[in-house]
């Protein structure tokens, strides 16, 4: 395990800045006029810790209410650690800082990169048990499921992280609009895919006036139950039923006609899942042929 050495020294407080990556994670918290008014009175200002550049990497709102009162120095920690050191430190520090989804979904990506693609982030993903998602929160002091949800949402909606930090989505809301809107969108693409595919279902049975009954075409269909989508249809050909994005196996496609409708040729069209107890749909034509 690495040691670290904190050298503590006095430097000019004018000469500090923000570190880059409190900016990027949103932990560049700014001093409010009571803050900074009540430490001036005790007098007492929480050691910060710095880089060798005079870069800020905690209590930085300590550091700005010294320089809105008029100090001039100040007693710090110098510490020089590489990138991925110094942000999983940064982490601790803040762990109970509360900071904006955006910053907290782009820190979560960044270990999710660094676990995956880095040869040392690979070497220490060996060490860290769990998945992707409980080796990301470990570094970075969070549960695995909350890993999760904000990848999940800040990869397909980042804008939903923002609505999320002012108040106007909530998680559990921003993965359905996810969940429903991916769904759609497959079945869309299916559908354009298919089109051209979609076969006509020639009726060879004929009415009670000896005529050819209607040929009807059977496209994709889709509606919605509780919070899943179903598609059934004939896509190159083959019937098929799809709940949630995943295609059934072994669906068969029925057809009943009755030629004794007092409407005319009525045909029943039957999508089974063959399996005990499969799922199946049913979707009744009335061809008023008599009628017209």
């Amino acid at each position: 395990m690495k040691k670290f050495n904190f050298v503590r020294k006095q430097v000019n407080v004018t000469t500090l800045t923000a570190h880059p990556i409190l900016v990027e994670w949103g932990f560049d918290f700014q001093p409010d006029e009571h803050f900074a008014r009540l430490l001036k009175i005790y007098g007492l200002y929480e050691m910060p810790v710095i880089d060798s550049n005079g870069n800020v990497i905690t209590h930085l709102a300590e550091v700005l209410a010294a320089k809105e009162n008029g100090e001039i120095y100040i007693d710090v920690y110098v510490i020089d650690m590489n990138e991925i050191d110094l942000r999983l430190f940064i982490c601790l520090k803040h762990k109970y800082s509360k900071k904006e989804q955006v910053k907290s979904y782009e820190a979560a990506k960044f270990f999710r990169d660094y676990l995956k693609n880095n040869n040392e982030g690979k070497e220490l993903a060996k060490t860290l048990p769990g998945d992707i998602n409980e080796k990301v929160g470990q570094l970075i002091q969070t549960s695995d499921s909350t890993i999760k949800r904000l990848l999940k949402v800040g990869d397909s909606k980042p804008e939903y992280l923002g609505m999320i930090d002012n108040g106007n989505l909530s998680f559990h809301d921003a993965e359905s609009e996810i969940k429903v809107e991916k769904l759609t969108t497959k079945h869309k693409e299916n559908v354009e895919k298919q089109k051209d595919d979609v076969q006509e279902d020639n009726l060879s049975n004929t009415d009670s006036s000896g005529s050819p009954a209607s040929i009807i075409e059977i496209s994709n269909n889709q509606f919605q139950v509780d919070d899943t989508i179903v598609s059934y249809g004939m896509g190159n050909g083959k019937p098929f039923i799809e709940v949630g994005g995943i295609q059934l196996k072994n669906v068969i496609h029925l057809t009943h006609v009755n030629n004794s409708s007092e409407h005319g040729v009525t045909v029943s069209h039957i999508f089974q899942e063959q399996k005990p107890n499969g799922r199946s749909i049913q979707l009744t034509i009335e061809n008023f042929s008599k009628a017209a």
